[in-house]
């Protein structure tokens, strides 16, 4: 018998935006933070925590890729192959304003680097300002045979884990590895579950332990058996 659903799941995350972010339209104007923004970082995320599952399931890094790419487009959809839609649609609400950031010391000038910040001129382009809300909705939509449910289960798992991941660890915009648009995540939700969120050093160590893996040094930026990640208190 088909399983029928009739309606989306829902993921929803909040977060705090905790240091100045550059981002914005196509004219680099700080207008919001977009839904494809988002969803690249998520796409990142979810690369750089679902590459070592599959690596040490699969004992060839070329194989390995071959499966994170039918993975991803699965999910997050592809323009390949007549297209394919994401498995999930996402809606972006945040309360974030334009504004100037403070002055920066020469070191933070230093991590600006050019296009951001220049030493006569001072800011080049508008950020959006720290200390604003953002919230994050997924809504994915399940599929109606039995073995689209499995991979279905193990999608919303996926998507809760990257966006849980670009809490703890990342930002969004320009500059984001260097620390700016960093996110601090406040809530996180799997339908009517709430999941935890790391309140001390030690779950906050207990959790990425989880993700790091057995696999090698990857070909791009994901955890593996090499990851190390340091935390200044």
């Amino acid at each position: 018998m088909a399983l029928i659903f009739k309606e989306p799941h829902v993921i929803r995350a909040t977060y705090r935006i905790v240091t100045p972010m550059f981002i914005g339209d196509a004219e680099q104007k700080a207008s919001g933070i977009s839904p494809a923004s988002v969803k690249g970082a998520l796409r990142f995320w979810w690369r750089a925590l679902r590459w070592g599952q599959i690596r040490t399931e699969i004992q060839s890094d070329t194989a390995a890729l071959q499966r994170l790419h039918k993975e991803e487009a699965g999910l997050f959809g592809t323009s390949a192959d007549n297209g394919k839609a994401a498995r999930f649609t996402l809606r972006v609400t945040s309360d974030a304003k334009s504004a100037a950031p403070p002055t920066p010391q020469p070191g933070i000038q230093y991590l600006l680097g050019q296009g951001l910040y220049h030493f006569n001129n001072g800011y080049l382009r508008p950020a959006l300002a720290a200390d604003a809300f953002l919230a994050i909705e997924l809504f994915v939509n399940p599929k109606s045979d039995k073995q689209a449910q499995t991979d279905y289960d193990a999608q919303k798992t996926q998507l809760t884990q990257a966006l849980l991941a670009l809490g703890l660890l990342g930002g969004l915009g320009s500059r984001a590895r260097k620390g700016f648009g960093s996110l601090s995540i406040e809530s996180l939700t799997y339908g009517k579950d709430a999941v935890a969120i790391p309140k001390n050093l030690t779950e906050l160590s207990n959790i990425l332990s989880g993700w790091k893996c057995n696999a090698g040094l990857p070909p791009f930026t994901a955890f593996s058996s090499k990851t190390r990640i340091d935390a200044i208190l």
